[in-house]
């Protein structure tokens, strides 16, 4: 198993615990990774989806939040959709 997919394993254990949570009001977390991961020559793309993330919706809030890492090996740019119940 390489580094990365161990964290991303991690990860998406512990956002389910987190959606899973009694007093949580999230429904739904959606992460997309994208970039040069673990130093490879070619970027690729891993998306992790935790929950009830709905496109279209009244019921809910979604917020979204973008960031870009500058490593040694090039970016990697992180995309965070959150969906909370009203």
């Amino acid at each position: 198993m390489k580094k990365h997919n161990g964290f991303i394993h991690f990860l998406k254990r512990y956002l389910k615990l987190i959606i899973d949570f009694k007093y949580s009001k999230i429904k739904g977390i959606k992460i997309i990774i994208k970039g040069r991961l673990n130093g490879v020559p070619r970027s690729k793309s891993k998306l992790l989806q935790v929950g009830y993330l709905p496109l279209q919706t009244f019921n809910a809030t979604i917020n979204y939040d973008n960031s870009t890492a500058y490593t040694s090996d090039g970016t990697i740019g992180i995309k965070v959709w959150i969906c909370e119940q009203v």
